[in-house]
């Protein structure tokens, strides 16, 4: 089961950026993507409208963290996305549904329900995702979001800003 949750967010991280040029105007990207981080924690991004150039390959709007109990994103999954309509949305359905929207116009996240303006927030985590009741939702700041064009961009927040790390990954070293 943990070979098919990494199979579709694999694919998603292969297809999941889809860009948007016009003949006269800068190059423009919109996507989206995941990655399984460890058997307790997964990762969702999106890009809405992101200006790509030479410095910014593969530039993100929002990185999520969702965190469980080991074991909780095991199974089947299936995914939805529209990042060119607004707002825009990613959604992994599985054993729990993980759904992100962005609004253009307001400029905020929506995750799950619970907003953050992307002015001071594209970086979240949501604690206990696997437990309704339980569940917590951490703005963890607003920081770069341009890795390498062959970067895995969960990875890539994670290595550079150690506060983010700390938070996700409280045990590693």
């Amino acid at each position: 089961m943990k070979h098919e949750m990494r199979a579709l967010v694999g694919l998603l991280a292969v297809l999941g950026v889809a860009s948007v040029v016009s003949a006269d105007g800068p190059k423009r990207v919109s996507g989206q993507g995941g990655f399984p981080l460890t058997d307790s924690i997964t990762s969702m991004w999106g890009a809405a409208d992101e200006l790509v150039s030479s410095d910014r390959p593969k530039p993100l709007t929002f990185m999520i963290y969702f965190v469980g109990k080991p074991g909780w994103h095991h199974g089947k999954w299936s995914f939805a996305s529209d990042m060119n309509t607004n707002p825009g949305f990613v959604e992994f359905s599985g054993p729990v549904v993980l759904r992100a929207e962005f609004d253009r116009d307001t400029k905020t996240l929506r995750v799950l329900g619970k907003e953050f303006a992307i002015a001071e927030t594209n970086v979240v985590m949501v604690e206990n995702i696997d437990d309704p009741e339980r569940r917590k939702f951490i703005s963890l700041g607003r920081v770069d979001l341009n890795p390498s064009a062959d970067a895995n961009p969960a990875m890539y927040v994670l290595e550079r800003y150690e506060g983010i790390r700390s938070a996700v990954l409280p045990n590693a070293k």
